[in-house]
């Protein structure tokens, strides 16, 4: 995505292969957000796992601290769900694979959170709380866009790490709707304008920012049929396979988004070619 400026935080960090124990791994950061990912398996499942004509798979993931909590479970869930639907587990039947996740960014403290008096009533202190979703604290705190997005990303280059199979490759993108004062660096503005009246469209948003936008977004594309050989970025196609978002947002800002982060993912995936060339040359 273009932006007006530039700095290191504004192209992705990859690391591959850095636990020694493991059949893949990865790590993922852009901007504030960094991801590890690590896959196991194919290896023995157990009886009561066990599929006959397809490969199990799990995916586990670890909050930085404390225990799991329904976001965690939620989360595993959707992207076990994802990333079934791009591996082809069919060539490893009566086998396990699994997928384990953490995010090793400092989760930022909330200073958005609207205070509730003993009686139920809302104490609304400043403007600010006439439009902000309430935040969680502890293990049920929604994972950030950014971190979903991260996510998906380290466990995508964990994966092709390991050799697993898969049909296509899963690229991921966050962004949040938010007011120009409340963005940390201009440089992370996007060009993107739905009208004068309302918000600027951020790419991969650090944690202050999604707890000051309007709303966040995080997609994921499925990318595939590319010839490495043809320079031009026009011929790659992407598929949309994930969308999650928060907060409200009209049809045309969640058209923006969509268009935004589609062209952001390009960009990371042909980051992510040239680290996999340089890992397996």
């Amino acid at each position: 995505m273009s932006r007006n400026g530039s700095s290191v935080n504004d192209q992705p960090r990859i690391q591959l292969g850095w636990l020694s124990r493991s059949d893949g791994s990865s790590k993922f950061a852009y901007g504030t957000q960094t991801s590890a990912a690590s896959v196991t398996g194919p290896i023995e499942v157990r009886i009561r796992d066990e599929l006959t004509d397809r490969a199990t798979f799990q995916v586990i993931i670890s909050p930085l601290e404390g225990y799991p909590g329904i976001a965690s479970k939620a989360l595993s869930a959707e992207l076990r769900d994802l990333f079934q639907s791009v591996i082809l587990l069919h060539h490893h039947p009566r086998a396990l694979i699994q997928l384990s996740i953490q995010s090793i960014s400092t989760p930022s403290s909330t200073s958005l959170t609207i205070p509730i008096s003993l009686e139920g009533s809302r104490h609304e202190t400043t403007d600010e709380s006439k439009y902000r979703t309430p935040q969680l604290l502890g293990p049920d705190r929604p994972f950030h866009a950014s971190e979903v997005a991260t996510s998906i990303n380290a466990s995508m280059l964990a994966l092709l790490d390991a050799n697993i199979p898969i049909r296509s490759t899963v690229i991921a993108t966050s962004c949040a709707f938010l007011d120009p004062k409340d963005v940390d660096d201009q440089r992370n503005m996007d060009s993107y304008m739905a009208d004068d009246d309302l918000p600027c469209l951020v790419i991969y948003p650090s944690p202050r920012e999604e707890n000051a936008a309007y709303s966040s977004l995080v997609a994921a594309f499925s990318f595939t049929g590319h010839d490495p050989t043809e320079p031009s970025k026009s011929q790659v196609h992407g598929q949309l396979v994930f969308l999650s978002s928060i907060g409200q947002m009209t049809a045309h800002q969640r058209s923006l988004a969509i268009n935004a982060t589609k062209t952001a993912s390009i960009s990371i995936l042909d980051h992510v070619r040239t680290v996999l060339i340089e890992r397996f040359e």
